[in-house]
């Protein structure tokens, strides 16, 4: 019997439990990381776990890959020199692209999980060389991984007060992190919002959010409050019938609303959030469905878009209006970079070429001089007529400017934090006078 220790990402735990039953069916003690914990002791338990297993299974999936803590517990078993053995389990991965100590050894494609890939993996196990002893002294341990779950349980417990943004930025990465990872998590996620519920200073509109999420099917009815009555989430008990007292004053009935139409459904491209104004966003005291993102939540949403896109490999395209916008590409080269491309039409001004220039953005300067010139010989001869009567697509053609920038791939979230900033920066210079954001998946 060889005891394994498996290194994966939650994304693909579904695929890891059926590995580890067809390991222990084959006679062989199996340990991967089940717990919804984080801090010291939660990593303490995993190294220990670690350094006392034969053999290391480090799983190649895209998620696996861009873990820190699983690049922490790959080097970590390489300094104590545990065999390796790589278990391919998503097609996705380009073998060429495998970290050092990875693209070493030959990897068992265990993908299809059939009768030939279980008859590989056992061979593979039988040739496996025995562990040698732990060095002694033992390399130093790495450290606590800031992994993503981990970093919204701090945020949940944080003993300070949580503004309105702040509360519905950690609603909104919960509910996109369930949306994203399926039903497998939901456990995980349902006691992290739990915990959330439980904050004193919690808001009722986001406590009504929160039970959205842990009950999509409940349709919870709500009251307005009377004027300076504390707001209460939940369902509203009915109000019995009373009599009326006479007045002396007539009371003119309060005639019903027409119905509302139904909006329409959102792509499925769109983030699905909902967001509740706060007092100065809006006059009505009305959930909005959000397919937009208000400008002061920009930021944390935008660590959240980030996440999103390196996980899935996909780009995301934020709207700051018709003309203005800011795509958010994974994929960038070289290899290992995330690119981001502002868009601007009509009015980058020298002003905010200026701004994005100090803040780092390449600003593509023959599309620039075209712009001005353009613009300038137009509104000389013709004004707006001029720029009216153009096609739309040689108007764009004439009249928009880019500005690329790229940063190394975060690693952790405080480093997408950082990214998140800059992007929300970003935003602000090129459409200052914009007051939401509309995230849309593009690739």
């Amino acid at each position: 019997m060889t005891s394994i220790f498996i290194s994966y990402n939650r994304g693909s735990v579904a695929a890891v439990e059926s590995l580890a039953r067809d390991l222990a069916a084959m006679g062989h003690s199996v340990w991967y990381d089940q717990a919804l914990t984080g801090g010291q002791r939660w990593w303490d338990n995993i190294l220990d776990k670690l350094r006392m297993s034969a053999v290391f299974m480090p799983i190649l999936t895209p998620e696996a890959l861009d873990s820190q803590a699983c690049k922490l517990e790959l080097k970590y078993a390489a300094s104590l020199g545990k065999p390796l053995l790589p278990v391919l389990l998503a097609r996705e991965v380009n073998p060429n692209f495998l970290p050092k100590p990875l693209a070493e050894i030959q990897f068992i494609d265990y993908c299809a999980q059939d009768k030939s890939a279980a008859f590989a993996l056992m061979r593979a196990l039988a040739d496996m060389p025995v562990a040698s002893a732990l060095p002694d002294p033992l390399p130093d341990a790495p450290p606590v991984p800031l992994s993503y779950l981990g970093d919204l349980r701090e945020r949940i417990d944080s003993p300070q007060p949580l503004t309105f943004q702040a509360q519905i930025a950690l609603a909104y990465e919960l509910k996109d992190y369930l949306q994203q990872q399926g039903r497998s998590v939901f456990g995980e996620i349902s006691q992290l919002l739990q915990r959330f519920r439980q904050r004193q200073d919690l808001l009722a509109r986001v406590a009504t959010e929160i039970d959205s999420i842990l009950e999509p099917d409940a349709t919870p009815v709500v009251r307005p409050s009377p004027a300076g009555a504390p707001k209460t989430a939940g369902k509203a008990k009915p109000i019995p019938k009373t009599k009326s007292a006479p007045t002396t004053k007539s009371v003119p009935a309060v005639k019903s609303s027409p119905p509302t139409k139904l909006a329409p459904k959102k792509s499925a491209n769109t983030l699905a959030i909902t967001y509740t104004p706060s007092a100065s966003d809006d006059k009505t005291s009305l959930a909005k469905p959000l397919a937009t993102v208000p400008k002061h939540s920009a930021a944390p949403v935008l660590a959240t878009l980030l996440r999103q896109a390196i996980r899935d490999k996909k780009k995301w395209q934020v709207e700051a209006d018709k003309n203005d916008h800011l795509l958010i590409d994974p994929s960038a080269q070289p290899t290992g970079r995330l690119g981001a491309t502002l868009t601007v039409r009509d009015n980058l001004s020298d002003t905010k070429a200026k701004a994005l220039k100090k803040t780092g953005w390449a600003i593509d300067e023959d599309m620039a001089a075209k712009s001005v010139v353009t613009g300038g010989a137009l509104y000389a001869t013709g004004g707006l007529a001029a720029l009216a009567l153009l096609s739309k697509t040689v108007r764009d053609e004439l009249m928009t400017v880019t500005a690329t920038k790229s940063w190394k791939r975060p690693d952790t979230d405080a480093e997408t934090a950082v990214i998140a900033a800059q992007l929300a920066a970003a935003l602000e210079i090129i459409a200052p006078e914009a007051k939401t954001y509309t995230p849309i998946k593009v690739g």
